[in-house]
């Protein structure tokens, strides 16, 4: 998935169980229409189901990834922080697990 996808994905799912229908059904009809129709593309979809049609998977939080994403995007620490409802200082970790870490990690300690 491409990045914005994926961090729209992530944020609206992140931590739930998905089901992935085994059958995608007709794009924009009410007939089999696919639950993840609005956060995917159809060949995104298409994957899905094929690695994982018939089941419930549980979707990650993602949040190592998506504090990455926002830090890339410009976001303060402060901000990713509350945006991803952890700790500051959490976000200084996981900035030091990146190879973002130093910018991030200096604007922690402003």
């Amino acid at each position: 998935m491409a990045e914005p996808s994926l961090v729209s994905f992530l944020e609206q799912c992140g931590g739930t169980k998905l089901y992935v229908p085994k059958t995608l059904g007709l794009e924009r009809t009410t007939v089999r229409s696919c639950p993840l129709e609005a956060l995917v593309s159809w060949t995104h979809k298409k994957s899905l189901r094929e690695n994982f049609g018939g089941r419930t998977v549980s979707v990650p939080m993602g949040k190592n990834y998506l504090a990455e994403c926002y830090r890339k995007a410009g976001l303060e620490s402060r901000e990713i922080a509350q945006k991803l409802r952890i700790s500051i200082r959490r976000v200084r970790d996981l900035a030091a697990a990146s190879s973002g870490a130093d910018s991030l990690s200096h604007e922690v300690s402003k």
